[in-house]
């Protein structure tokens, strides 16, 4: 499955693990589904995405701000989240950047990394600053 979503942290965060071959619809359906649950009643604290093992990629212009604006539409219910993205790889890191300037008005925490574990220190770091939450990532 090209993307894989894990609930972490007893359901405060959200994992995606994109591998092999990953298109701009997969993603959008993904989110679909983690967008979904009621955010008052179980809010998620994190994202971080886990771009290590893509191949390659099939994801447009178009497709990058239809996944922003799903973030930007759950940002009116989900004021304080952190997001975080991990990818070595050139084109996942500039499709992150991209996406990265889109999403600027959730006024989310989001940054792009290209070392995962500054990703994930980074994710750790800016969840125990903003909720006062220890998180796992694992």
């Amino acid at each position: 499955m090209p993307v894989e979503v894990r609930y972490l942290d007893g359901g405060k965060g959200a994992v995606f693990l994109l591998s092999g071959f990953v298109t701009g619809e997969e993603v959008i359906a993904a989110n679909r589904q983690i967008y979904s649950r009621d955010f008052a009643a179980e809010p998620y604290l994190y994202t971080f995405v886990d771009c290590d093992d893509i191949e390659g990629m099939n994801v447009s212009t178009m497709q990058v701000r239809e996944i922003a604006q799903q973030h930007i539409g759950a940002s009116k219910n989900l004021r304080n989240h952190v997001l975080g993205v991990y990818a070595k790889n050139d084109l996942p890191f500039a499709l992150a950047r991209m996406w990265q300037v889109f999403v600027e008005s959730t006024g989310w925490d989001t940054r792009a990394f290209r070392v995962r574990s500054e990703a994930v220190d980074w994710v750790k770091q800016r969840a125990l600053d903003k909720f006062d939450v220890a998180i796992t990532l694992e």
